[in-house]
């Protein structure tokens, strides 16, 4: 897979997600990751599909990954803290502080 067709399986992820959906838009995801496992717009686009999918252990892993491959990259970190918003798991409101902290770090920057 060129890099161009990753650009184009990107792309079909963003629309598909925009179109809402989000199964699609994983599966152009998937095709992505099996060329660049480490491509930071898939990974989010992971996140966010799965959220909508309300699969949020997929979409926290996806979010995570994303935000530790690129730390100051600030869509992650907006996922993440989205994802524990509405998310009412004991942990994940212990984790939310540190989100809006790098949130706020990478703002002020």
């Amino acid at each position: 897979m060129s890099s161009k067709e990753v650009k184009n399986a990107l792309k079909s992820a963003r629309d598909a997600i925009r179109n809402k959906e989000y199964k699609e838009a994983l599966k152009h995801c998937k095709t992505v990751l099996k060329q660049e496992k480490n491509n930071y717009n898939a990974w989010v686009f992971i996140g966010v599909a799965a959220a909508e999918l309300e699969q949020p252990d997929q979409a926290q892993g996806a979010y995570k990954k994303a935000a530790e491959l690129e730390p100051d990259q600030l869509l992650a970190w907006q996922g993440l803290a989205s994802l524990y918003e509405k998310c009412n798991q004991i942990n994940a409101k212990d984790d939310l502080p540190g989100v809006y902290q790098k949130l706020l770090d990478l703002y002020e920057r």
